[in-house]
């Protein structure tokens, strides 16, 4: 497997622009994603398509099982994209369409900070098909929309972005308030020194609307610390080749 990572970078020049520095981090299947904000809270999911997944359920009793944490539009955009084609070799447009609404919502709780105590179908969201956003991601652009609760509009800091990475992978990446964390004992929300509500609107929508950077793809070695190198080799590990280029 390998690990990808994708750091927003803020506009501001000084320590100040990293006051809310947080991350995410999310594992299934063939890939390990993290995401990190400087100003935003964040939350990152990845899902994996189900011939890599653990457990071994087929799609039919994944979809029985979860059939609630989906709402009624939701399961008609997967239905829809079910029925369609010209995907990439070896995706289930059904299920692919059905990851990218699970990681989506799994991605928003996690930025909040209550995962599965926020029921899933609470939040919507309205998809556009996944060969448009290969499209835009093609072209460089990678474009961010919002969502609902409780058949409400999302508030409006919040903005959600899917890329799809290699292996008919899908990940999600929430961008939110700082006031909207769910912290019982208020530990991560005191590492906030510039929490949303303070800080001036104009600067909250240009965080928001930082174009959203593609994810670097990093292979394990490069976890690996430099003077470990040569256990990890003999192990049958591959070494990464920026380290040779430091030792240089």
């Amino acid at each position: 497997g390998e690990g990808t990572t994708r750091t927003t970078t803020s506009s501001a020049s000084s320590v100040a622009a990293l006051a809310n520095f947080n991350f995410s981090v999310s594992h299934e299947g063939d890939w390990v994603v993290l995401a990190s904000e400087p100003i935003c809270v964040c939350g990152v999911d990845v899902a994996a398509p189900q011939e890599v997944r653990p457990g071994g359920c087929s799609p039919s009793e994944i979809f029985r099982d979860l059939e609630d944490q989906l709402t009624e539009a939701e399961w008609e955009f997967v239905r829809k994209q079910g029925a369609s084609s010209g995907g990439p070799e070896g995706e289930d447009p059904l299920y692919s369409a059905f990851q990218r609404h699970w990681c989506l919502k799994e991605a928003y709780v996690k930025a909040r900070g209550d995962g599965l105590e926020f029921p899933f179908n609470r939040i919507e969201f309205q998809l556009r098909p996944a060969s448009l956003l290969d499209e835009e991601a093609a072209a460089g652009r990678r474009l961010g929309f919002a969502g609902r609760v409780d058949g409400v509009d999302l508030n409006p800091r919040w903005r959600f972005y899917q890329q799809r990475l290699p292996g008919n992978h899908w990940t999600a990446v929430a961008r939110g308030p700082t006031t909207e964390v769910i912290d019982a004992f208020g530990e991560f929300k005191r590492t906030f020194t510039r929490p949303t509500d303070q800080l001036p609107p104009s600067e909250v929508t240009a965080e928001l609307e930082a174009e959203e950077p593609p994810f670097e793809i990093l292979p394990v070695a490069f976890l690996v610390p430099t003077d470990h190198i040569e256990g990890y080799e003999a192990a049958g590990g591959q070494k990464w080749q920026a380290i040779d280029a430091a030792a240089a």
